[in-house]
């Protein structure tokens, strides 16, 4: 059955930063690319939720289990599955540094296990530049969505709502059913930058950022 944009809720999720305990951690900023997207989506009338682990959790750390020596900033895999809205029609990640990949693909997995049924894409760097690999080493990753954001997953969310299957939208990358991988070529790039909505800043809890300063 098609639903509507205000039916199809888009929920996206911000992994904690993670770091070894030889290193300095990074600085905690606020998800500046996940409010443009979230803000572009909700233009077009969908429902948006934006899940921040770094800010939910900010000048926290927890020891990786099983990970000795690797420490992460911000919420817990627990606190962020407790966090999620069980009517989410998409799950969207943010997978910007490689070190940080198997952190997010074991995030990516723990989300798709308590939401078995809801697809998940991934986008940022990471995903930009490796995406057949991020699909191969996650099996609970449906798509890659590479390059600028704001137009692959609006087609992503149009394609899905309709209940088909997003195998068709430019910009995605997946692995077919036979094993596969499928490149839909790339996005045309946003040129008209003036006109891309303002970051759905309310969906962030901003005050948490200016409380840590």
């Amino acid at each position: 059955m098609t639903q509507t944009g205000s039916d199809f809720h888009v929920v996206f999720i911000r992994g904690p930063i993670l770091s070894s305990s030889r290193s300095v951690m990074n600085d905690a900023t606020p998800p500046l690319a996940f409010a443009l997207l979230a803000g572009h989506l909700r233009h077009h009338g969908y429902r948006v939720t934006l899940i921040d682990a770094i800010g939910m959790g900010l000048n926290r750390s927890w020891a990786w289990s099983g990970r000795e020596g690797y420490y992460c900033k911000g919420a817990t895999f627990q606190e962020i599955l407790d966090a999620l809205p069980p009517d989410a029609d998409l799950f969207a990640f943010s997978c910007m540094f490689s070190g940080e990949w198997p952190l997010n693909r074991d995030l990516i997995h723990a989300v798709r296990q308590k939401f078995p049924r809801v697809p998940a894409v991934a986008g940022g760097e990471h995903a930009t530049a490796l995406p057949e690999y991020c699909l191969r080493d996650c099996s609970s990753l449906d798509f890659a969505a590479t390059g600028e954001g704001e137009g692959v997953l609006l087609s992503l969310c149009e394609t899905l709502r309709k209940g088909q299957s997003g195998s068709n939208c430019r910009g995605i990358k997946y692995i077919d059913k036979e094993g596969n991988y499928v490149d839909m070529g790339a996005f045309s790039r946003i040129e008209k930058v003036d006109e891309i909505p303002w970051p759905a800043w309310d969906l962030v809890a901003i005050q948490f950022y200016w409380a840590s300063q």
